[in-house]
Order: structure tokens, then sequence, then C-alpha cells
């Protein structure tokens, strides 16, 4: 069992109004490979904030599940979210991973969709790695697009 907790003092020239900021965090092992959560935290005054993930890694695959809530106080401008990614390495050298993360962005607004991909492959001293991550409807804003990729090459010295 894991449990964090975190306050930051806004204080009277903080962002907000010298609003304060707090969040706490739990983290059980279910059984052997399952990692599973639950977080809660106040943005200030103006938003609350919960979450709730699980986490599975099964030998060289790791498959993740989250959703998320954000709360505009005084606002119909609310915030769902639902993440789902998965991993594989493939070998010591090759690792390859997808992810998929919906936000439903509230009242008169469409559904942000995320979407990326990413690998890696190191020899040695040198990674090669490769992302591509495209979001539709950014910020709920129909027609709206994203996107980036973006090929590195890294030594290590």
């Amino acid at each position: 069992l894991g449990v964090s907790i975190a306050y930051v003092n806004g204080g009277a020239g903080g962002k907000d109004g010298g609003a304060s900021d707090s969040s706490w965090v739990v983290t059980y092992q279910a059984m052997d490979g399952l990692e599973i959560g639950f977080a809660m935290g106040e943005n200030g005054t103006t938003q609350d904030l919960s979450t709730i993930w699980a986490k599975y890694t099964a030998g060289s695959i790791t498959f993740g599940f989250q959703k998320s809530e954000v709360d505009n106080t005084g606002s119909t401008a609310d915030e769902e979210s639902t993440a789902i990614a998965a991993s594989i390495a493939v070998n010591e050298n090759l690792s390859i991973s997808a992810g998929k993360h919906d936000v439903d962005m509230g009242a008169g607004k469409v559904d942000e969709e995320s979407t990326g991909v990413a690998a890696s492959y190191t020899m040695g001293s040198m990674t090669v790695a490769a992302h591509s991550n495209k979001t539709d409807d950014v910020g709920g804003t129909s027609g709206s697009e994203d996107s980036v990729t973006e090929v590195s090459v890294a030594f290590a010295f």
C-alpha cells in the first residue's frame, strides 16, 4: 500500500488569489503485476480532480487503463477522460507502445480524441526512438487538430 499527500500554499499573491492546492494518492499492489490506484485533489478553489487507474504487467507486456474527472467550480465545463495504453518489450533492445485518450470536454463541446504510438531500439550506448501522436477536436473544438512526429538518436557517454 502506498500513500502520498501533497499541499502547496498559494499565499496571498498566489494563483487564484492565494488559493492553495492539495492532493492525495493511494496505490495498492493487488496481486503480482497488478497495481491499482485512486487519487483526488483540489486545484485552488477552481477545480476538484479525481482519477482511478489500473496497470497490469505480465512478462514483457504492460497494459494500463485510467478514468479521470475535472469538476470546474461554478461551471458546466466539467471534463471526464478515459485513457488506455499498452506496451511490449519485444526483446532487450526493442520496445513498442500505443495509447488512446478520449476527453469529454463538457456541455456544448465535442470530445477530444488523442492517439499515439512509439518505439525505441537500443544498441549498446545508442538509442533510436520515434513517436507519433495526434489529437482530433483539440480543446473540444470541432475540426481542430494537432499532431507531432519525432525521431531521435541519443548517445550515452
